[in-house]
């Protein structure tokens, strides 16, 4: 073996460690340099070892790839322009000791490829891995000491390698740039332990003060834990946190500990029912009570006994007093009537209408009610109820009306109110109302595609005015956004100096969930708000994106409109001005799945058509013009046609399409209707050549149109369009033609006008192409539906696709119903939003088409089988006066 001897020293304790052959390579360039420069040379001492001739070739092979120790002293180069010149494995391989030693390294090398250089001192060494998905934060964060003992933490808590199974094998000390590569990878390999998050442990929490001991209650052996992970829960103190990725979802201590949180339960239930066991409402058995508890249990019950008594007396007087003074005779010859018609024509109704239709369900309804006299003791079809709240939101006097006459039988408000305060009426997420939109999915028993949803966003207009809520005692009309969004609110008025006071509401924000293979339209949360901003909607998207994900949805996409709130939420989770259109789905739990941006495709048909129309634009493209004006000739022409009354070109534009107001802008069905395939083709026919770009920008904006919008199996095989056909494929031409043309259309027209030759402002040129936020939208849209729709088609049972699912008209309706509730289409106050929202919430698988700014839609048909579940109805609890004798 060759060695390397005779060498200087100056200082001894810094190594490299690398290959013979490397080491040779090295001198060799050194030696050079030092040739050059000083005159000097580097002798190498060598011993020769070898006494068999034959085995000269293998031993030098073998010694080439072994790896010895070269001291620095050998060298007397710079230390910093020696380690730039050094290869890779040099950088693995050697050793440090101390902090600043290994900072060298580690700049050098691409180990800390993903992770954040904090900075060094000479003490330690930072370094941190930092995640901007939802918020920046430090995930997980390195600090080697100056001995090169090392701490990780993950989210400011301390992994241990005693308590880690992943971090068991680390070295005690990290002296290589290898050992600190091989700390970070197994870091980010790694996944985090659920712990115990079920919702039945949450009892536990709240009695325990979210901190469990053990029975001498002096240690801690688990908290509540809100700070790791997607949501909360309970870990053990002596939780891994860090686990190897593929194993179980939580830790071994975690997983022993589920075991005493169900005995946990189970005492406290117990326990607490020991002590109703005296309550005369209690159901323990007489004979398992204690002497002391039976007499206790007899003195409630007398006592409760006698205040019943006194009730009944009072009641019975009053009811006397009412019937004396305000009781009515009933003819009883109306009501033979009505008996007769009904018996009469009975056999003619059921003959005309099927079984399971809703008017069949209605007359077998007036037929149950006539036979019963009594109210008390009828028992109304579950959509039945609907219909009638759907009835009393249009007009409680009228449905009041219609009930008294007489000739309907229909439940009295006092027993629709019960079925539509079953939860109460406020803003903000609500643990009743996810319950509720299970159980209108039917989520436990529904399909698996049927638990895709998108999200819906919009914010609608509502009167600033303060409402006292006599039940809590509360002003309802101040601004609402969630207690951190209040708090960070607050705490920005502080800092500028402004009274601390509560801004009144005048907008309503509201996410929606809508189904992307089910019927599902779902008004989920709303929140009273006053000009608010994208970062004030982060907190509640994402909360409502976790308690979805947890309630068993798989959230897909988020639909809004181009509102500067919308755009900078979508902006929040992108670094820098890179467009983005997608973000990871942090609660998509074990699977990852991504959320996708959508901005609404009418909404953006709209803007398209206003920036065509308006007069501050001069839009041009590929040398040629695109003016509103090539449509204005064509309607004149087509109107002034007097040789040929009767034959238009454009038959379905009226004066309203061309010569728009500020009430016609905001309608998206003139802005179809003028891009659209028949307008493009007329264009051509008459505008000639210098209408040519005009026609094809109305072409390529209709075929866009009609591939997101595809709201029907049958209108493209009726209008032989097949750009309106369903999806039933991820292969689909559309989104070939999505990709490679109209993306491509909006790149080749942006380059066109920024090469136009002329001495043109940047202000200029930018009026002469869409907006920005439009063609921002534009291309959001498309690049997440060309990644959407191949994701769906690998769902389970998913064969066919209707775009139109990803637009926000469920939401524009759910407005105009809100407004319709106000008689004149006043907006309503906040306190009348939340009850509204509720009462919609109940009766939205029947409710019937509003005439508004969405058109195309028509009522559901309603469905009597899928609608015989029993609604949840609000239950009233006597209270009873207990006192111990």
């Amino acid at each position: 073996l060759s060695v390397l001897r005779n060498f200087t020293p100056f200082c001894p304790r810094f190594f490299l460690y690398c290959t013979l052959e490397e080491c040779f390579s090295l001198l060799e360039d050194v030696k050079n340099q030092r040739t050059e420069a000083m005159g000097r040379k580097f002798r190498l001492g060598t011993h020769d070892h070898r006494k068999n001739e034959e085995r000269k070739c293998a031993e030098r092979k073998r010694a080439m790839s072994m790896v010895v120790s070269v001291p620095l002293s050998m060298v007397s180069l710079p230390q910093e322009e020696l380690l730039c010149s050094l290869p890779l494995s040099v950088f693995t391989h050697s050793s440090a000791t101390c902090a600043s030693s290994l900072h060298n390294r580690l700049c050098h090398s691409e180990a800390l490829k993903g992770w954040q250089d904090v900075g060094t001192d000479a003490e330690r060494i930072v370094i941190c891995k930092i995640q901007c998905q939802r918020e920046v934060n430090i995930n997980f964060s390195l600090i080697i000491e100056e001995d090169l003992s090392w701490k990780l933490s993950y989210c400011n808590h301390d992994l241990e390698a005693n308590t880690c199974s992943l971090l068991a094998n680390a070295p005690t000390k990290l002296t290589t740039v290898a050992d600190v590569q091989a700390l970070l990878m197994a870091a980010e390999e790694g996944k985090i332990c659920v712990g115990n998050h079920d919702e039945k442990f949450l009892p536990l929490v709240e009695h325990r003060k979210s901190v469990f001991k053990d029975p001498t209650g002096t240690k801690i052996i688990a908290v509540y834990d809100k700070t790791l992970g997607p949501f909360p829960t309970i870990r053990h103190s002596d939780c891994e946190i860090l686990m190897v990725r593929g194993s179980s979802l939580c830790c071994p201590k975690c997983t022993n500990f589920r075991g005493t949180l169900r005995a946990m339960l189970s005492q406290d239930s117990r326990r607490h029912s020991l002590e109703d066991r005296t309550n005369p409402s209690s159901h323990a058995r007489y004979d398992l009570l204690s002497t002391p508890e039976k007499i206790q249990r007899m003195r409630r019950l007398h006592s409760l006994s006698r205040s019943n008594q006194k009730q009944l007396k009072r009641l019975q007087t009053r009811l006397a007093e009412m019937t004396e003074n305000e009781g009515v005779d009933v003819d009883d010859a109306l009501h033979e009537d009505l008996v007769t018609i009904v018996n009469d024509q009975s056999a003619h109704i059921e003959s005309t209408h099927e079984q399971g239709t809703f008017q069949r369900l209605f007359w077998d309804q007036q037929k149950e009610a006539l036979s019963t006299p009594d109210s008390r003791s009828r028992r109304w079809h579950p959509l039945m109820v609907k219909w009638c709240i759907y009835l009393r939101h249009l007009s409680s006097k009228a449905y009041e009306a219609l009930r008294e006459s007489g000739c309907v039988a229909l439940p009295s408000q006092r027993t629709l109110r019960d079925y539509t305060h079953f939860v109460k009426a406020a803003s903000g997420f609500s643990t009743a109302v996810d319950q509720q939109l299970m159980e209108a999915a039917d989520i436990h028993t529904c399909e698996e595609r049927d638990k895709y949803v998108v999200l819906i966003l919009d914010e609608m207009h509502i009167k600033q005015e303060l409402v006292y809520d006599k039940q809590t005692g509360a002003l309802v009309g101040f601004v609402n956004l969630g207690e951190v969004n209040n708090h960070l609110i607050e705490y920005e008025q502080s800092i500028l100096d402004e009274p601390s006071q509560q801004k009144l509401a005048n907008s309503m924000m509201v996410i929606m969930v809508r189904g992307l293979f089910s019927r599902l339209e779902f008004p989920y949360v709303q929140f009273p708000c006053k000009a608010v901003t994208g970062d004030l909607l982060y907190n509640p998207f994402w909360e409502a994106v976790c308690r979805l994900e947890r309630c068993g949805f798989r959230v897909m996409a988020a639909t809004a409109d181009g509102a500067s709130p919308n755009r900078r939420l979508i902006k929040l989770h992108g670094c820098g001005k890179e467009l983005v259109h997608k973000v990871s789905n942090p609660y998509a739990i074990p699977e990852e799945r991504y959320l996708f941006f959508f901005s609404d495709v009418p909404h953006l048909l709209k803007t398209t058509r206003n920036a065509w129309a308006s007069k501050k634009r001069q839009l041009w493209c590929n040398g040629k013009p695109i003016l509103w004006k090539h449509l204005e000739d064509l309607y004149t022409q087509d109107r002034g046609n007097v040789d040929k009354p009767g034959w238009a070109l454009l038959p379905k534009v009226k004066y309203e399409h061309v010569y728009l107001t500020s009430f016609s802008k905001m309608r998206v069905d003139l802005a179809a209707q003028v891009l659209s395939n028949t307008v493009a083709k007329a264009l051509e026919m008459s505008g000639g050549s210098r209408a040519e770009e005009t026609a094809r920008f109305v072409t390529m904006f209709d075929k866009f149109f009609d591939c997101l919008n595809v709201r029907s199996f049958t209108a493209g095989r009726h209008s032989r369009n097949s750009f309106k056909s369903p999806y039933w494929s991820s292969k689909d031409f559309r989104l070939t033609w999505l990709k490679t043309q109209f993306l491509q259309y909006l790149d080749d027209w942006q380059k066109s006008v920024e090469q136009r030759p002329g001495d043109y402002s940047a202000g200029a040129r930018k009026k002469m192409q869409l907006s920005e936020e439009t063609l921002t939208g534009l291309r959001i849209t498309v690049m997440s539906f060309l990644e959407l729709v191949p994701y769906l088609f690998k769902i389970p049972g998913v064969k066919v696709f209707l775009s139109e699912k990803l637009c926000q008209d469920p939401l524009e309706k759910f407005f105009g119903r809100q407004r319709q509730r106000g008689r004149v289409n006043e907006n309503p106050n906040a306190q009348s939003f939340c009850k509204n929202t509720q009462a919609l919430r109940v009766v939205s698988s029947c409710v019937g088409s509003v005439k508004g700014n969405c058109r195309g839609s028509k009522t559901p048909t309603i469905e009597v089988e899928k609608e015989n579940k029993p609604l949840p109805k609000r239950r009233y609890t006597r209270k009873r006066q207990h006192s111990d004798i």
